[in-house]
């Protein structure tokens, strides 16, 4: 009889070629040739550097660097990496081979009743003395093992995307709150400007009231402006302290250990923006390659699920020496081996398999879905910060023609009432209109800043991509902040 072996490696293959998956290749998802709100004759932001660099400010800049190395959030996204990459290497490795190295030595008697063993005789004591390797292999003929193998590198693949995505969020978070905190250093320097304003103000109204120039109304309302102008810097303190507070825990400090020096000024906002198209979302939005990972890994398992229905050919050996004496293992004739190939095909299992097949088809349509609909967010954010950074750039150059027309206003006031030409409520109308002209125009270019900080982070930055750069210095870092007492640095690694 001619082996059967053969003829069904033969028909393994042939099933192998009609069903094995196609390889899995991206959704083709039609996006906008151009962006409907990009302003027009904007700069390009310089490539391959960090966007935040664009506002020459060096205390930021530094800031920056600190959240990647000691952000909690960032740290726990390289840790989860970690484990993705160490699931992935498990996963793949059961493609392999599965070789094991075996030795035994035993004694034992057999009992006079029974029939001789392979070893013993009936009432006699015998020994045997046994070393070598099994090994194992399956043939993926139907790639069911590879496209678990594949789930896995999809899913590391959403992890390193992740991590890309969670440095974007935090260090827009950073920049933000620096915004917030020079926007609230910049009011509180105009606020101790109009108390001195106001205390000037105040001595001024006091001495034409002693020469009769000024009635009690006037002198009431230069002490109320005095007043209303102290109490304008004490939730602005409050406001700073926060901004502060949240940076340091962003930066991996306890509130209080972060300080940063007061400039009452804020960052010039950069004119450049990026200059990427629509389509070039798809590779630099991290959100958009977690989304598109997933449906690559549903995918996977659709396939995986699908390979249940063909059947499993294994292959099983041994070879080693076995001896009843220690001194004879080593000989030609202390040899064995065995191999012992095997077929499996499932057969009263197809409703698991149907229903198994299905539960990942209805994954794989979930997350071809999900990935369809990050894109169109990732759109809408583009927009919104393109249309809302367009229309604040207005308002800023409205605002500060608004400063300068207050400004002239109040000068012409204070020269009247100086010359006996009107009261001081004049003065007065006038001051609050410029002090109100210059808090909502410094708001306005905090704004301004603030929506070019959401531009950046939308467009995700040409300096980002899947491949995160490997920040593993946490340790040292920690170490190096953390001199007296490295302790709380062991926990993590």
């Amino acid at each position: 009889m001619k082996p059967k072996l053969p003829a069904c490696a033969a028909i393994c293959l042939i099933l192998s070629a009609c069903s094995t998956p196609l390889a899995y290749q991206p959704p083709v998802i039609p996006m906008p040739e151009r962006w409907q709100a990009m302003p027009q004759h904007t700069s390009a932001l310089p490539e391959n550097s960090p966007w935040w660099q664009a506002f020459a400010d060096p205390e930021l800049s530094l800031l920056m660097d600190e959240a990647e190395r000691l952000n909690m959030d960032i740290e726990r996204a390289r840790i989860l990496l970690r484990k993705s990459r160490a699931e992935y290497q498990g996963i793949s490795a059961i493609r392999n081979p599965v070789v094991q190295g075996n030795a035994l030595s035993k004694r034992e008697h057999e009992s006079a009743n029974v029939d001789s063993s392979a070893f013993s005789q009936p009432g006699e004591t015998g020994s045997l003395f046994q070393a070598g390797f099994d090994a194992s292999w399956e043939a993926d003929f139907f790639g069911a093992r590879r496209q678990f193998s594949e789930a896995a590198s999809a899913e590391l693949g959403a992890t390193q995307a992740g991590l890309s995505a969670m440095r974007i969020t935090i260090l827009a978070e950073v920049a933000r709150n620096y915004i917030e905190l020079r926007k609230t250093e910049a009011l509180t320097a105009l606020a101790q400007e109009d108390t001195e304003t106001a205390q000037d103000m105040l001595k001024l109204v006091r001495s034409r009231s002693a020469s009769g120039f000024a009635n009690g109304t006037d002198l009431i309302s230069a002490e109320a402006g005095l007043i209303s102008a102290q109490m304008a810097s004490a939730p602005l303190s409050a406001t700073r302290n926060a901004a502060l507070n949240r940076l340091s825990v962003l930066l991996g400090r306890y509130p209080g250990e972060l300080q940063i020096k007061i400039l009452n000024r804020l960052p010039a906002t950069p004119h450049a923006l990026p200059s990427a198209l629509p389509s070039e979302l798809l590779r630099q939005r991290p959100d958009i390659l977690v989304a598109e990972r997933h449906l690559a890994a549903a995918s996977a398992r659709l396939g995986a699920a699908q390979a249940d229905w063909y059947p499993r050919f294994s292959l099983i050996g041994q070879i080693g020496l076995a001896s009843s004496a220690f001194g004879t293992l080593a000989e030609g004739a202390s040899r064995i081996w065995r191999i012992a190939p095997s077929l499996s095909w499932p057969i009263l299992r197809s409703g698991k398999i149907t229903a198994t097949i299905q539960v990942r088809d209805a994954e794989q349509q979930q997350a071809l879905i999900a990935y369809r609909q990050t894109i169109l967010q990732a759109v809408e954010d583009v927009e919104n910060s393109l249309t809302i950074y367009t229309q604040e750039q207005n308002l800023q150059v409205q605002h500060l023609t608004n400063v300068a027309l207050a400004k002239n206003r109040l000068g012409l006031a204070e020269s009247h009432y100086a010359a006996g030409l009107s009261d001081y409520r004049a003065v007065l109308t006038a001051k609050h209109g410029w002090t109100a002209a210059r808090q909502e125009q410094i708001r306005s270019a905090a704004a301004l800043a603030v929506n070019w900080i959401a531009i950046n982070k939308a467009f995700a930055g040409d300096f980002y991509h899947a491949e995160a750069k490997a920040h593993d210095s946490y340790a040292g870092a920690c170490l190096q902040k953390h001199s007296s007492d490295n302790s709380s640095c062991t926990t993590l690694h």
